[in-house]
């Protein structure tokens, strides 16, 4: 038996997700690269994850939308944050899990994550570098990892394929919105 449960992340949970990230990763983590590809726009809330003990947020796994070459539907996985005394229980790991079991019903077609490679193997993701696949900032290439659900079409010999930001769906990009014309 459990004594949490997961829920999608609420924006009443901000504050107590930042706080496990700041906790986890410090107060300047958003100077690392990788946030730059997560963006300016929101997150994507229908799969990003709390673990709840209580009332208390002690878990948190978010994912971002991104572009790559080949795909319609992508994410970027993390930050995957776990508070020190629920930590080495297995709640980081059943977290993953059940956030990937919304992105594989979600009919999202990729997950890129930045992370330890022997801890996401184990939910199916591979070397990235492989494949081509890399992100806009300087990343050790062993973590860089993917999980689709679809083949990568094949590269030309050489060739790259860059993760990119990709504004969210219900925020206009700092462009401002996208206007399409018709010919009448």
């Amino acid at each position: 038996m459990t004594d949490y449960y997961f829920r999608r992340e609420r924006a009443a949970d901000s504050v107590a997700v930042e706080r496990l990230f700041d906790i986890g990763f410090g107060t300047e983590r958003h100077r690392r690269g990788v946030y730059r590809l997560r963006g300016r726009g929101g997150q994507e809330r229908a799969v990003s994850q709390v673990a709840v003990a209580g009332s208390t947020v002690v878990a948190s796994l978010r994912f971002w939308p991104i572009t790559l070459a080949g795909y319609q539907r992508v994410l970027l996985l993390g930050p995957l944050s776990v508070a020190s005394a629920w930590r080495h229980r297995g709640l980081g790991a059943a977290l993953v899990q059940s956030s990937l079991e919304l992105v594989d019903a979600g009919g999202y077609q990729a997950v890129v994550v930045s992370g330890e490679p022997n801890f996401y193997a184990r939910f199916g993701f591979t070397p990235g570098t492989p494949l081509g696949l890399t992100l806009p900032m300087p990343i050790e290439p062993e973590r860089v990892m993917i999980r689709t659900s679809l083949p990568l079409p094949p590269l030309p010999l050489g060739a790259a394929r860059r993760a990119t930001h990709r504004p969210s769906r219900r925020q206009p990009s700092a462009r401002g919105p996208k206007i399409k014309a018709r010919a009448r």
